[in-house]
Parts: C-alpha cells; structure tokens; sequence
C-alpha cells in the first residue's frame, strides 16, 4: 500500500486524476481518497494539520506497518527553477530543531536535497534548501510505523526569489505536481517493491542472536540493533567487527555511525 499525504486541494488532484482515485465513501475528518492499492488524504496546510491527518490515516487502517508514505507538494528555493523536483535526503525543523534523514535504498528519479519545514511561507529563501510547512511533521508520524526506507518528502518547487508564492493558484499548483508524476510513479512502484522485501526481513537479522551473546543490550537498545541490522541488510552493508568495542553502547555508537553513511553514499 502507498499512503500519500498532500497538504493542499491542487496537490491532491493531480495525484487523484493520474491514480484514478475515489473519494472514499466513509465519513472521515479529513478528506481521503482511494485506489488500487493506494490512499490519498489531504491534510490542510502546515505542520499540525500534516501530522494529524499522517496519525489519522494511521489510526483508520489496522496495518499500516511497512507501508510506504509520500509526502508530495511544493515548496520554495531561491534559485531552482519552477517545476524542478527534488527528494529529501536530509529533513529540518526550523520551530523545533528536529532531524531526520530518510534512506534511500532505491535509485532516484530525482537529484535528492534538504527540506526546511517553516511555519509560515519564506520570502528571503536565506539557504540554498527547499522551504515548506509540512514535511518535518509528516515523517515524524509516518516514521513511527514504516521504517526510514520507505516514509519519504518529494518536493516541486513552486517559488523562488523570481516568483512569488502569493502568485500561486491550485491549479498551477496541480500543474506542477502532475508534470513530475511520470517519473515519480515509478520509483513509487519501487517502494512497494521495497516494503514487500522488508516485511520479509521482519524476521531476525542475522547476527542479532549472536551479538546479544556478545554484548549485554537494554531492551531500549536491542529495538535500536534490530532497527539498525535490518537496514544494513537492505544496504548490504557487511558486519561490524566486535572485538575491540567494550560494550553494547560503543557497539551500537559505530553501528549508528556506519549505518547513516552506508546509507549517505547510496
């Protein structure tokens, strides 16, 4: 299943015409639409709203587990043009410092960057990022039940220092939006591909067994080497030698470390 959370009405009718998608026939508080294997809701504009409805869709579905969300939208650059596509590798909260990094185990159909998420729209464009309002709060839910490979923020660039979002309509907006979803479906179609993988890695990683032999591991952190062992087995990433590593935090400070630039240089 892929779950698509957009913000704004010119958003979603570009995916709801290119999917064929329905409205759904459930009451439900915000607007869901959906499709062969796909469910689409609109949020509203911002971060509370993105994360509520994020929690929503969750919420109304009995297995969102390994699942892949997209959050789709525009957003602003200084110095991209309109229309360019970019995926976030890197997302950051401007109102309260949160980060994350989403992994990308699956080719790009587009250059990757990083994703400011403001509370209002920026008019400066002060870093050479994408500015928007909803990312951050999206993949702070979405990543509670689907690991890092599969929660993901595409971004078009609606604005930049030439052109004003004031100056922006939902059917511009959805104009956009459609003109970057040829490429876009297939790696969505990948994800999928991805999320069937991973729901067969749910099983134990290999070594896990062996290294809570080796080291004395908190049940906090044998979630963390679980999560850790199963993304190195979808990057192929090869084991981290144990002999010189005292304990279970040193252990897992490498494993972390490793892990997250495996994952940068894919």
């Amino acid at each position: 299943m892929i779950n698509f959370v957009v913000a704004c009405p010119g958003e979603a009718r570009a995916l709801i015409n290119f999917y064929g998608l329905k409205r759904s026939s459930t009451q439900s508080l915000f607007p869901i639409y959906e499709g062969d294997e796909i469910r689409l809701i609109e949020s509203g504009i911002g971060q509370i709203k993105a994360a509520a409805a994020t929690a929503y869709l969750i919420g109304r579905y009995s297995e969102p587990k390994h699942e892949v969300w997209i959050n789709i939208g525009i957003g602003g650059h200084p110095t991209l043009e309109l229309g360019e596509t970019r995926i976030a590798h890197k997302l950051f909260c401007s109102t309260n410092r949160a980060t994350f990094y989403p992994v990308h185990v699956t080719p790009l159909p587009y250059p990757s960057t990083t994703v400011h998420t403001v509370d209002k729209p920026e008019e400066n464009y002060p870093d050479n990022v994408i500015y928007e309002m909803e990312a951050t709060a999206f993949y702070s839910i979405a990543n509670r039940v689907s690991p890092a490979e599969l929660v993901h923020c595409v971004k078009v660039v609606s604005d930049n220092r030439e052109s004003h979002w004031k100056d922006l309509d939902h059917e511009r907006v959805s104009k956009m939006i459609v003109q970057a979803l040829p490429k876009l479906s297939s790696w969505f179609k990948s994800l999928k591909e991805l999320s069937l993988e991973l729901k067969n890695l749910e099983k134990e990683p290999r070594s896990y067994k062996n290294l809570l032999e080796i080291f004395h591991f908190t049940k906090t952190q044998e979630i963390e080497l679980r999560d850790l062992l199963r993304q190195r087995e979808v990057l192929s990433l090869p084991l981290i030698p144990t002999e010189k590593l005292r304990n279970s935090k040193e252990f897992l400070h490498v494993l972390r470390k490793d892990t997250l630039e495996g994952a940068m240089t894919r």
